[in-house]
């Protein structure tokens, strides 16, 4: 019976040690995903940026009207 509850409590070692292992690597790739989420986040919010300035100077210039007000429009908005 000894050596069965030695094996019992090497194995139960074993599987502490690998769980302590898991769960250090599970809270390293939730930190990486935060991370990684962050710079994302970042990243849609310069691109809106842009695409808002991109648009307004769209706006700004008569020449890339399609079928709004121009001189002579006869189209659908015009």
């Amino acid at each position: 019976m000894n050596d069965i509850e030695q094996l019992m409590e090497e194995t139960a070692k074993h599987y502490e040690q690998k769980m302590a292992g898991l769960y250090q690597e599970k809270e390293q790739l939730a930190r990486e995903n935060g991370q990684l989420r962050n710079a994302l986040r970042n990243r849609d919010k310069e691109i809106k940026g842009l695409n808002k300035q991109l648009q307004h100077k769209r706006k700004s210039d008569p020449q890339h009207y399609r079928n709004g007000r121009k001189r002579g429009s006869h189209g659908r908005f015009g």
